[in-house]
């Protein structure tokens, strides 16, 4: 998993500190921002995968963001 060493993975909810995040999890909740008006929300599951809101997991998926 490689990680972008100046952004990190929070969760959305508490804003917790979660892990570095990935440059694929940067890119993802940057596209996100656009969407969703500014905090760039994306949908983890279990195994750190990127989720769309439709797909299989997406409702247990976590909530989380990325802060550079």
């Amino acid at each position: 998993m490689a990680t972008t060493s100046d952004a990190i993975l929070l969760d959305y909810y508490t804003g917790a500190y979660m892990r570095p995040a990935t440059e694929a999890e940067r890119n993802a909740s940057r596209e996100a921002a656009k969407q969703d008006g500014g905090a760039g929300v994306i949908l983890l599951d279990a195994d750190s995968t990127i989720l769309a809101a439709d797909d299989a997991g997406a409702d247990d998926a976590a909530r989380c963001y990325v802060s550079e």
